[in-house]
């Protein structure tokens, strides 16, 4: 008998700790999320912020043990260490890189937030029974609309999530996986609710929403239309249909908000961040939860993303560091100089040859901080053009690359490899989008009301 069988106290003791240790983690988000933004304001403000994000980082190890993110984020601190070594200790590097990609962790935070609270509302009968009245011909269809409403508030999980609920509902449970991986990556073209597409955002100061529409509007529906010969086959009939109430209180609470932190001044990231924490608070108010409880789910959520929020710090450190110590290896910048000559060869490099290199289990967010402080983006336009540049080259690597998250995603709800969700299922479908943007760029070029560099005054 364990020790802990025969001594009961231990068992409640240890029990407090880890509740201790559960409400410190979703203390040390909270805290690590607002000094991103206003550590300027703190005495010793760098000192408190690098602090808080240790502690959330010590507190959330036994969620982030492990996992690839973390093994990445490692390698890319090495690389640092050995770039700067004497300049390591640079504070402005420290500040810079923490706080480069506040914008995608406040989303990584939120989107957490709202796929706990998305997780209550159990819509999977509601899904089943809405798709069961639906005419057949359409179904296609309604999985496309769905993917893209779905990824505004839930990103990559919407993946899973409908793979997983629609599996018994349609004969070909993969081309609810193909219709889905699709739909969320060409989102990106609308708002930069994913990771990715977050992170290229961060990298443009002078980005604005009504241009990426601009340009990402049409783009969509394009990549859209190529999805309409995806007609899944529904093998249930309906039954009965549950309330809506709950799902559609949600949604407007996350519209209105969205809305409002978007006129308040807030980018798109911060926005959905924003939206989330409300929306979770809602959730706590409808299930009746106190401040208490709703820290432990809180916690817990923030746990869910650490991973993802340690790579995005060492994904900020490092592109700072390639930002101060200059050009880098001769061989690689020599390379990208004499590729980086002409628009179409640069657009090559960013839809074609990065989404290849990603197939073999580089991650597109290493090869994207490393190449894009070193070559001069504007040869592919203004920002709205840089924007989706290199968000097809993430949407392109997410589709076609085996260790990429939505593949996994699908993989495990479908259990198979993830090669067999990623550049077999998706390989002729991303060679036409590859195609098909470099065209639409290269002709956005001619347009300078929406692509051309903003001229300084």
């Amino acid at each position: 008998m364990s020790l802990s069988a025969q001594h009961p106290l231990l068992l409640g003791l240890r029990g407090r700790v880890g509740a201790m240790r559960s409400h410190g983690a979703g203390l040390a988000a909270l805290a690590t999320g607002l000094l991103l933004y206003f550590h300027a304001q703190v005495p010793q403000g760098l000192f408190v912020l690098a602090g808080a994000v240790l502690l959330y980082g010590a507190l959330t190890q036994d969620a982030w043990r492990g996992k690839p993110s973390v093994r990445i984020a490692g390698l890319l601190m090495l690389a640092i260490v050995l770039l700067l070594r004497k300049g390591l200790w640079d504070p402005s590097l420290w500040s810079e890189g923490l706080t480069r990609y506040r914008s995608v962790i406040a989303l990584l935070f939120g989107i957490a937030l709202l796929q706990r609270a998305f997780r209550t509302l159990d819509v999977s009968e509601l899904l089943r029974a809405a798709l069961g009245r639906a005419d057949a011909r359409w179904i296609g269809l309604i999985l496309i609309a769905l993917a893209s409403l779905l990824a505004l508030p839930l990103s990559l999980a919407t993946v899973s999530i409908m793979t997983t609920l629609l599996a018994g509902v349609v004969t070909q449970a993969r081309d609810v996986a193909r219709l889905s991986m699709r739909m969320v990556s060409l989102t990106m073209y609308l708002l930069p609710t994913t990771v990715a597409s977050a992170a290229v955002h961060s990298s443009l100061p002078d980005l604005r929403a009504v241009d990426i529409l601009a340009l990402g509007v049409p783009l969509f529906l394009l990549g859209a239309l190529l999805n309409v010969r995806v007609r899944p086959q529904l093998i249930e009939t309906p039954g009965d249909m549950p309330s809506a109430r709950p799902v559609a209180m949600f949604a407007l609470a996350f519209v209105t908000l969205f809305a409002l932190s978007l006129a308040g001044g807030l980018g798109v990231p911060e926005a959905v961040g924003l939206s989330g924490l409300g929306v979770f608070a809602l959730d706590m108010r409808r299930r009746g939860l106190d401040l208490r409880a709703g820290l432990l789910e809180a916690a817990q959520a923030a746990k869910g993303c650490s991973a993802e929020v340690i790579l995005m710090f060492a994904c900020g450190l490092l592109a700072c560091t390639l930002l101060q110590v200059g050009a880098g290896p001769s061989a690689l910048v020599d390379f990208l100089r004499a590729l980086w000559a002409y628009p179409g060869a640069a657009l090559g490099v960013v839809l074609v040859l990065l989404p290849v290199v990603s197939v073999f289990g580089i991650h597109p967010l290493i090869l994207f901080n490393v190449i894009f402080p070193l070559v001069d983006n504007t040869l592919l336009g203004g920002p709205a053009a840089q924007y989706i540049a290199w968000v097809s080259m993430f949407m392109l690597a997410q589709l076609v690359s085996p260790v990429s998250i939505s593949a996994i995603l699908a993989a495990g709800a479908l259990n198979v490899s993830p090669a067999e969700t990623s550049y077999k299922l998706h390989y002729r479908f991303a060679a036409a989008l590859s195609l098909l943007v470099m065209a639409y760029l290269l002709a956005a070029g001619q347009w300078p009301w929406i692509a051309a560099p903003p001229v300084s005054p």
